[in-house]
């Protein structure tokens, strides 16, 4: 896995989501936010800011994943985003689904985007949570592009700041691990950013044993808990029994002859 940022021509964000074509990617040659009309502001590139449980080696085919994006800014509370995958080629890349009615795809899901701009109170941080379908077999490297507006919810173009986020996967098939039986339908973690608590649920578990390793996002184990099947299918975790501090971590979960990873942030 690599992440790559690279030059931005134009950069346009809309209160009710973006059109399609406005996230940064080779297909419409860089185009974000920041244009003429839209939001006058210089593009500025940021690093980590799209998650995913696809693992370090690559997606497989076909499958389908969870990406987590989000954006903050210490003197903003509006913003939007849209987000898209395609190859270097500009060639877009599988579909995106919605998880919640935060998001909207366009393009026959080759794009997604903000319903209605959203709202940070105190954290001066928000996150949209969704789906994506890898491309089928033979597609290659795929990057996500990412485009963002951190708002000061005038309605003017100007005094808005715009950012630019990307990262690359390459096509591989996943791995299972051995050892486990039974089914295993792994639902999510919530509240997801979390601050001094958080659960992770199953859905359907009927797994003999499941191990739980969290990582920080330089690939340092931080913890690793072990749950049998008579402990049921939601279980609670302190952040500071973790011992997690602020920051992006990877939940990896292994349970019933798979292995999935998770984005988790500490707020």
């Amino acid at each position: 896995m690599a992440v790559s940022f690279f030059n931005i021509r134009q950069a346009n964000s809309y209160s009710s989501g973006a059109p399609s074509g406005f996230s940064g990617a080779p297909a419409t040659s860089g185009n974000t936010c920041s244009i003429v009309g839209c939001h006058l502001s210089n593009v500025q590139p940021v690093f980590d800011n799209i998650l995913t449980n696809i693992g370090h080696e690559g997606y497989t085919p076909g499958a389908r994943y969870e990406i987590m994006t989000y954006i903050g800014h210490p003197l903003r509370n509006t913003f939007g985003f849209q987000l898209t995958a395609q190859n270097a080629a500009g060639d877009y890349a599988g579909s995106f689904f919605n998880l919640s009615g935060a998001t909207q795809t366009l393009t026959s899901g080759r794009y997604i985007t903000h319903v209605e701009p959203a709202i940070s109170d105190s954290t001066q941080q928000v996150s949209w949570t969704f789906e994506w379908e890898a491309p089928a077999n033979g597609f290659g490297d795929v990057t996500f592009f990412g485009a963002y507006n951190a708002a000061n919810g005038d309605g003017a173009s100007q005094g808005d700041s715009i950012y630019f986020s990307s990262i690359t996967y390459s096509e591989k098939i996943q791995t299972t691990v051995p050892g486990h039986s039974g089914k295993n339908s792994f639902t999510k973690i919530y509240p997801n950013p979390a601050q001094d608590f958080f659960y992770i649920s199953f859905a359907d578990f009927n797994c003999n044993s499941v191990c739980i390793e969290f990582y920080d996002f330089g690939g340092k184990l931080i913890e690793q808990k072990f749950i049998g099947e008579s402990d049921g299918a939601t279980h609670f975790f302190s952040v500071q029994e973790l011992q997690l501090g602020t920051g992006r971590y990877v939940v990896k979960i292994y349970a019933c002859d798979s292995v999935k990873q998770v984005p988790l942030i500490v707020l």
